[in-house]
């Protein structure tokens, strides 16, 4: 089974250049934008040298996932070295692992290693652009906080908190305006987290061209976007400055 590479840039925009940004993706997207309901939990990983594990499920239609259903996915660290150093994107080998159970997260606490970290539900909209013959797909959402207490999860909510809209009053309102159905905190007022993602398998050969380039066409789409947000490569402690 190939390797799958994670090319990864982040990013914040704030919500009054929300409406212009949507504007340009859409227009540069292969396909209607379509809604994320993202929720993550994190375990953290207290073996030195080694990255957390990062559960999803999926909330985004009302068929994407099923209770107590989620997708592990364990990343290396970033790759480090001459050719790595100046991409416009961080490149993490990624391996996903589709879990279901009666406590998926405690499953994984008992294989050792792992302790709980925090919970965030990721809620917005997804655009899928071509460039540089590759698929990058660009998320911009709201991130929130999800009450620490509980491990699993609601029903899912189908829709999104994130409309693009030029007038962030309004947004809010309508916000204000919805069911809540479990406790979250917006972790960054006035801001939505942009992602910038390709996903690619590692070339067969020895030649790593395949994911170096998917890093420099997420930097081509991070050159179309640069009036509204700054996409930088990912790494934990960039993120946490961010949001």
């Amino acid at each position: 089974m190939a390797k799958l590479m994670d090319c990864r840039a982040i990013g914040s925009l704030s919500d009054d250049k929300a409406g212009e940004l949507s504007q340009l993706l859409t227009g540069l997207a292969m396909s209607p934008p379509r809604p994320v309901n993202l929720h993550e939990l994190v375990l953290s990983c207290t073996i030195p040298e080694r990255d957390d594990l990062y559960l999803y499920q999926d909330h985004s239609t009302s068929t994407s996932t099923y209770p107590n259903t989620w997708t592990a996915v364990h990343y290396s660290m970033p790759l480090k070295g001459k050719s790595y150093k100046d991409l416009p994107a961080t490149i993490r080998m990624m391996t996903p692992t589709e879990c279901s159970g009666r406590d998926v997260v405690s499953f994984w606490q008992g294989v050792g290693g792992f302790q709980y970290g925090h919970q965030s539900r990721r809620k917005g909209w997804a655009y899928e652009i071509a460039y540089g013959g590759y698929n990058i797909l660009l998320h911009a959402t709201r991130l929130y906080r999800v009450d620490t207490k509980k491990l699993t999860t609601h029903p899912p909510t189908i829709g999104v908190d994130v409309d693009m809209s030029t007038d962030p009053t309004e947004q809010q309102q309508k916000q204000q305006q919805q069911p809540k159905e479990e406790e979250l905190t917006d972790i960054s007022p006035g801001y939505l987290l942009i992602e910038a993602i390709a996903v690619v398998e590692e070339s067969k050969s020895s030649s790593n061209n395949d994911y170096i380039g998917a890093a420099r066409a997420i930097g081509g789409i991070a050159n179309l976007v640069s009036k509204y947000v700054v996409l930088s490569p990912f790494s934990r402690d960039s993120f946490r400055k961010k949001f």
